[in-house]
């Protein structure tokens, strides 16, 4: 089966230096009961993509992602042409050629793997289709409108026994049912467009939890942003709201969740737990690892059961300017290697790979582009990927 690894995005971080590789509230709920959504525009039972379509083959460790048509959102995401290629960069291969699109994820049915990903058709509706990588056929399954061009691409996630699609719309999150064909919402925004402070909030980003029972996330306001959990499936669910939480990612075993405090300048480095969902801190900035002044954590993926990656600015003048960092659940407080990195960056992305390398985006403010890159973890060895203005989404392992 396709074993995800990891997918996120996050806020950005300022980057004035260089890279240093560390060794480093309450819930509120609320009531929904899952109703299926009016019915999406018709859509053809399949479609000819734009360029001629040829089968694609692939297998092992790949790093998918985007090469924008156009300049990146502001944040970091983009809609853009689909592409994998080896964990070194190498082979790379077109997945939807001449589609503007987001990943969603890779599928198995018998000897095919099927891509699902979601299409801007225009300037405000997107499909979410299927694309058989062997047979080159390609399906609609559902189209809505899509958020505004200046909130960035609609998201979605394959669920882990591939039978249900989550996304995000101009107006929620709504579940797709890939055998019966039923969309219902899962979580509906107020007033998602709005643009001072007041009652408004919208969804993105949805993450299914690696055993697919809970659905990770973000509820952005006006103000900022906070991380929420459903379990969609349910014929009855509560909205759990992870107030001290934005930016969250699972752990492997789906009782676990790392985080970091809401805002535009989170400052600690949270874990929770089920089935509460206690919130434990793991770092703050005010803390000392090795006398690196930290000014926020951004960002955060499991690399094992114990280990964190994350991203930490730091505000010393005469340090690094920014840190991809390791943290243990049992000692955060370690530094282990320092990298060079591109002044005036910001990094974007962190996705782990076979535990022992990370894949990362350096992303430049001006112009908008990211520089893809992977560390291995033992060594701190940091090389190039992929060219300039690529952006990886996602590290998968196929059969």
């Amino acid at each position: 089966m396709v074993n995800r690894i990891y997918r996120s995005t996050a806020l950005l971080i300022t980057v004035v230096g260089c890279l240093t590789i560390a060794g480093c509230g309450d819930s509120e709920e609320q009531t929904n009961s899952p109703t299926p959504t009016e019915s999406a525009p018709a859509v053809p039972a399949s479609v000819t993509a734009t360029a001629t379509p040829v089968p694609i083959h692939l297998s092992g460790l790949k790093i998918v992602f985007v090469r924008p048509q156009t300049t990146l959102s502001v944040y970091g995401r983009s809609y853009g042409e689909l592409f994998a290629a080896d964990p070194d960069g190498l082979n790379v291969t077109a997945l939807a050629p001449g589609e503007e699109a987001s990943f969603v994820g890779f599928g198995l049915r018998e000897s095919d793997i099927l891509l699902y990903y979601i299409a801007k058709t225009d300037d405000t509706q997107a499909v979410l289709r299927q694309r058989n990588l062997r047979t080159t056929e390609v399906k609609d399954l559902t189209s809505f409108a899509a958020p505004r061009k200046s909130d960035g691409p609609s998201i979605g996630s394959l669920s882990p026994d591939q039978r249900y699609v989550a996304f995000n719309h101009s107006n929620g999150i709504d579940v797709l049912d890939l055998e019966t064909g039923e969309r219902r919402e899962a979580l509906e925004a107020e007033n998602p467009n709005c643009i001072e402070s007041g009652p408004c909030h919208s969804f993105y980003e949805p993450q299914w939890s690696p055993d697919g029972t809970w659905l990770l996330a973000s509820q952005v306001f006006y103000e900022g942003s906070r991380n929420v959990l459903i379990k969609p499936l349910e014929p009855e669910f509560e909205m759990i709201a992870l107030d001290g939480y934005s930016n969250a990612s699972w752990s492997a075993t789906s009782s676990t969740l790392c985080g970091n405090e809401g805002g535009f300048n989170p400052v600690q480095l949270l874990v929770a737990q089920a089935p509460g969902w206690e919130s434990q801190l793991l770092l703050r900035t005010d803390d000392d690892i090795s006398q690196l002044p930290i000014s926020s954590i951004n960002e955060c993926a499991w690399i094992d059961d114990s280990r964190i990656v994350m991203v930490i600015r730091t505000d010393d003048p005469g340090g690094p300017g920014a840190c991809v960092a390791t943290a243990s659940t049992e000692s955060p407080n370690v530094i282990d290697h320092k990298v060079a990195a591109p002044p005036a960056a910001s990094v974007f992305g962190i996705f782990p790979a076979e535990g022992r390398s990370v894949v990362f985006n350096v992303y430049d403010a001006d112009p908008l582009e990211a520089h893809p890159q992977l560390l291995d973890l033992e060594t701190g060895h940091v090389s190039e990927l992929l060219r300039t203005g690529d952006f990886v989404v996602a590290v998968e392992e196929l059969p």
